[in-house]
């Protein structure tokens, strides 16, 4: 049974050692006490298994232990950096995973099944993590239209195919989904691998790439690869060079195969000595819905960095988070969530938000996805177009009254500072936009707005002022901008977490909030208005 990672942490793990290291491989997993939340148990996950000489724990606040596995208490809630050092007699290693000691319900969903091999009956096994399990909602969906409610089902499928399957749990105000891809018949080979792959340019035309094998294969052992790379090339190396023949956007495709499992993963790949890749690395995303099921979607990383990615973390602005590379999320109600992905580097750490909306009377058509990157230079940017799909047309417009019709155009912006960009593309079927906030001092994107159905145009931005006072507050706290409209104030907690809404109107000049309910801390304040 694959072993996964279990942790109260909205950040996940950040590899310092060598992934690549065939001796040993430092790894462990966290999990917080129930009645005691700053208590933490770490469990060595470390292979090969009996072979490490020491361990060497840094807790992140001062504290150390060299016990296997050791058991932590915190002085005070907050963020931490946990790392495991491990020596054999012929290796070193190390891992850091980032928590976070907060005082909430926490629950995360997982499970595994099993199948003979020679029928389609499948027994589920619930790996759920819940510090009550008697108030939990269970919620199955087989990915055939079937679906149960019991802890643990058993199931039988009409065909022999791969179904896609989804685990839902509720437990008060937390909620977690995990899904995963089974396997039928011949096509069954267990849950004790993970494929996983990243790539990087390494000639000046962008057309040759270095491919780096880091699948998971827990203790089995990995007896084939066959990488599919998008234009009829295949190889079954472990770590492969490939040579494109022209530019364009490639979908990459790696199968491992161990004795008792097997595991796809999929990257997108841009190529030509036109191509967007980043000096160190960039978060980058996309979406797609279930066209049946609005509340469910599907998201697709398709980052890029010099070097491999070592780890993704994402959060759905619902309170939930996957480390997964292309997870798929479900919303329980409608709303606009800002999705952000964070990914981590040996060297690097970039972090990209989009708002999305969740209606199911508005789903974004599957023929065009629009994205763009925009590669900074003072003023100067050119922006890449990145959209998924087939479109036939492209719009820009820059928000300073100047628009383009080019794929990938160039524009220079009158001054430095913080401007919006909206991209619409599309085809004779559909077309969809996509609002992106750039900022030209620090050469960064701000945030992302995803719009469905609809050819989008920008005014340039007002800037407006806002006032927070006092600051620091006890029991409340006012807030004054300098332009009037209905909106929400929303309060977040610093690991993320939605604490509280206001609605204001017009009419308010001065918007007061009571914070007398909230713990000493620092908070983040986000105010969205109808401009």
């Amino acid at each position: 049974m694959k072993l996964k990672i279990f942790f109260i942490a909205i950040l996940h793990t950040l590899l310092l050692g060598n992934l690549f290291s065939q001796d040993c491989e430092a790894w462990f997993f966290a999990s917080q006490d129930t009645l005691n939340h700053l208590k933490f148990t770490f469990t060595d996950g470390s292979i090969p298994i009996n072979s490490v000489e020491t361990y060497l724990w840094d807790f992140g606040d001062g504290n150390t232990s060299s016990e296997q596995s050791p058991v932590h208490i915190y002085d005070t809630e907050g963020s931490y950096f946990v790392t495991l050092s491990i020596s054999t007699n012929s290796c070193q290693d190390v891992y850091t995973m980032a928590i976070i000691v907060e005082d909430r319900p926490v629950c995360f969903a997982d499970f595994t099944y099993y199948s003979d091999g020679s029928s389609n009956t499948v027994q589920f096994e619930n790996l759920s993590l819940l510090p009550n399990y008697n108030d939990a909602q269970w919620s199955w969906n087989f990915g055939d239209g079937t679906t149960s409610t019991d802890f643990m089902p058993i199931h039988t499928y009409d065909l022999d195919t791969d179904y896609y399957v989804t685990l839902s749990v509720i437990l008060g105000d937390c909620m977690s989904d995990y899904s995963q891809t089974i396997y039928m018949n011949d096509n069954y080979f267990g849950d004790n691998c993970e494929a996983m792959f990243s790539f990087e340019p390494i000639d000046p035309a962008g057309l040759s790439f270095q491919f780096w094998d880091y699948s998971w294969q827990g203790n089995d052992t990995i007896i084939s690869y066959l990488w599919t790379f998008g234009d009829g090339g295949f190889s079954n190396d472990a770590n492969p060079i490939h040579s494109y023949q022209q530019s364009g956007n490639y979908e990459v495709t790696l199968e491992i195969e161990a004795n008792n499992c097997i595991s796809l993963a999929t990257n997108y790949i841009y190529t030509g000595d036109s191509a967007w890749y980043p000096t160190d690395c960039q978060a980058l995303f996309w979406f797609e819905e279930n066209q049946v099921y609005a509340y469910e979607v599907q998201f697709f990383d398709i980052s890029a960095a010099q070097g491999q990615i070592f780890e993704w973390i994402w959060d759905f602005g619902d309170g939930e988070f996957s480390f997964m590379q292309n997870p798929t999320h479900t919303f329980l109600s409608e709303g606009e969530y800002d999705i952000n992905l964070t990914i981590l580097t040996e060297f690097c750490e970039s972090n990209f938000t989009m708002q999305i909306s969740i209606d199911e009377d508005t789903l974004f058509c599957e023929e065009c996805h629009p994205l763009f990157f925009p590669e900074i230079e003072g003023n100067t940017v050119l922006f890449h177009d990145l959209t998924i799909g087939t479109p036939t047309w492209w719009h820009w417009n820059f928000g300073n009254g100047q628009t383009s019709d080019m794929q990938s155009p160039v524009h220079v912006f009158d001054e430095l500072g913080v401007h919006e960009v909206a991209f619409s593309t599309g085809n004779g079927y559909c077309n969809n936009s996509l609002i992106m906030e750039i900022d030209l001092n620090t050469s960064m994107i701000n945030m992302c707005y995803a719009i469905p159905n609809e050819l989008t145009t920008i005014s340039e931005i007002d800037n407006i002022d806002m006032e927070i006072y006092p600051n620091p507050a006890k029991d409340f706290i006012n807030i004054n901008t300098t332009q009037n409209s209905e909106g929400i104030i929303f309060i977040y907690s610093i690991s993320g977490k939605l604490l509280s809404e206001t609605n204001f109107t017009e009419a308010d000049d001065s918007k007061k909030i009571d914070i007398s309910n909230l713990q000493s801390g620092v908070y983040v304040v986000k105010i969205k208005s109808e401009n």
